[in-house]
């Protein structure tokens, strides 16, 4: 029974997040987009500089809902069967499907802009993206600590 609620759980925090991310991570990135600057007047180094602002503030708030999924399903976990591996999958998908897909949108709304520019938000999130896929694999207690001691489970 424990198996089952964990799933649903993480399956529910997947679901809940996916729509959020896309009023939230754009908000945590748009420092970098005013340093930007407008896309017609910014050169190729405001454009990095400004992806690269964006990308860790998204960063900063997509990995502390990574650092919480990782943290939470460590303590969930307690059976030596092959279900723990399936419940880790589940938070895996729990954790990079929502940014994926609101990179995916992020990217469909600025194509159908037809400005032929590239958009920093589009870019950061997409480096977020990435970051998550490799962060969930990398997170340990002493790394999550260390820049999110402040997120529900982590440390415990």
């Amino acid at each position: 029974m424990n198996t089952i609620l964990t799933i649903i759980l993480l399956i529910l925090f997947w679901v809940i997040l996916t729509p959020l991310v896309i009023f939230l991570v754009p908000l945590s990135g748009v420092v970098g987009e005013m340093i930007g600057g407008e896309p017609v007047k910014r050169t190729k180094q405001r454009f990095y500089l400004g992806v690269f602002v964006a990308t860790m503030g998204q960063c900063y708030f997509y990995l502390s809902y990574v650092a919480f999924v990782v943290s939470w399903t460590e303590s969930r976990i307690n059976s030596e069967g092959y279900v723990k591996y399936l419940i880790w999958f589940i938070a895996f998908l729990s954790c990079v499907i929502p940014i994926w897909v609101g990179a995916t949108r992020f990217n469909i709304h600025h194509k159908s802009k037809n400005s032929g520019l590239a958009n920093i938000l589009v870019e950061a999130s997409m480096l977020t993206g990435l970051f998550a896929f490799v962060a969930f694999f990398i997170f340990n207690n002493d790394l999550m600590i260390g820049y999110w001691g402040w997120v529900p489970y982590v440390g415990k």
